[in-house]
Parts: C-alpha cells; structure tokens; sequence
C-alpha cells in the first residue's frame, strides 16, 4: 500500500495525474493500493475522477493526525506534485522510514536520493509511471531503501530517519559554540 499527499489540491498537488497514471490498464490489475490522506479543495472531484476514470486501486481516507499509524499500513509515499517547496508529507514520510516516488519540484530532490532514497520523476503521467514502475520491480528493496535514512524506530517497526534526514537537510551538526573547530565566543579562548 502506497500513500499519497495530505494537501487534495490537484493544481499543485497533482493528484490528477497519478489517477491517471493508475487508470492505465497495467496498473489496474496489480495489488498496488493508493491512499489519499488529507483534505483540500479538491477531495470531492479527485474521487469523481477516480470513479470516471474506474480507478479502483485507491481510496479516500480523510484527515487524520495519526502519522505512525499510517506507516504501519504503508510501504511508501507518492508525491506527483506539480509544484512543492519542501512537503511535509516527504518530511513524515523519511521520519518514518519510508521511501517516496516524488516529482522533481521544490524540495523533493534535494532530501531524495534517486534509487537509493526513494525514486524521483518529472510532473508529468510518462515519468511517474516509470517511477512507480521502478518502484514495484524494487519492491524487495523498499525498506532498505527507507531504512537509509536511519535505525529501525519500535513505534512504525521503520527506520528513524533523524540523522540520515539531518544529514540530507542541513549537513553535519556542529556543536552550538564551536565553528570549524574552534571555540566562538567567551574572553581570550
């Protein structure tokens, strides 16, 4: 199971193209499953979409504030954005341990490593089919993949990603006080 977006907005969100990615008919017969969290102004006609285009493969979940949970349920996170700063969604997902299939816009290519993190594509039905193609021949891989980003946390039985996601975010830790390996600050040090 796959879980997509927390904002249904499909003008950047672009929910609209993954439902017709999945309305392909190689993608109707496979036992991948997308859930869409969240809420937005355009929850009631992405499942109107997903109805006209007989996408069965999906489901509406609404709101919720239970992210561990989720992750429990779901192997990955699909983001086909056509415009992103850096998605909290992508954020909660690494936290958890889990890889993404996410378009390259905003933030989303800086934090996922291409086949190692994740799998990254252009906002466009082409690309993030062959994305989530990739995806599901490397489906083995998953964890692992998720896993890259840190130790196994007991909540989501996932990686705890907090060092490796620093590590793609904002470099080393330096101590507060200390800079290229000197003392800042203070008389005479």
């Amino acid at each position: 199971m796959i879980v997509c977006d927390w904002r249904l907005y499909l003008l950047d969100k672009g929910q609209d193209i993954l439902l017709r990615v999945l309305a392909r008919e190689k993608w109707k017969g496979r036992g991948l499953h997308v859930s869409f969290f969240g809420r937005g102004l355009n929850a009631e006609s992405l499942a109107d979409l997903a109805a006209r285009l007989r996408v069965r493969n999906v489901s509406f979940e609404g709101q919720t504030t239970d992210v561990p949970g989720i992750w429990k349920e779901h192997h990955a996170l699909v983001l086909s954005s056509r415009a992103e700063g850096l998605p909290l969604a992508l954020v909660e997902a690494m936290m958890c341990g889990r890889p993404c299939v996410v378009t390259k816009v905003g933030g989303n290519a800086e934090v996922v490593e291409d086949g190692i993190t994740g799998f990254l594509a252009a906002p466009d039905e082409d690309s993030i089919d062959a994305a989530l193609e990739e995806a599901c021949a490397r489906r083995g891989e998953l964890r692992e993949m998720g896993a890259a980003h840190g130790a196994e946390d007991s909540r989501t039985g996932a990686g705890e990603p907090r060092r490796g996601f620093r590590r793609h975010t904002v470099g080393p830790r330096v101590p507060v006080g200390f800079t290229s390996g000197h003392r800042t600050g203070g008389s005479g040090a």
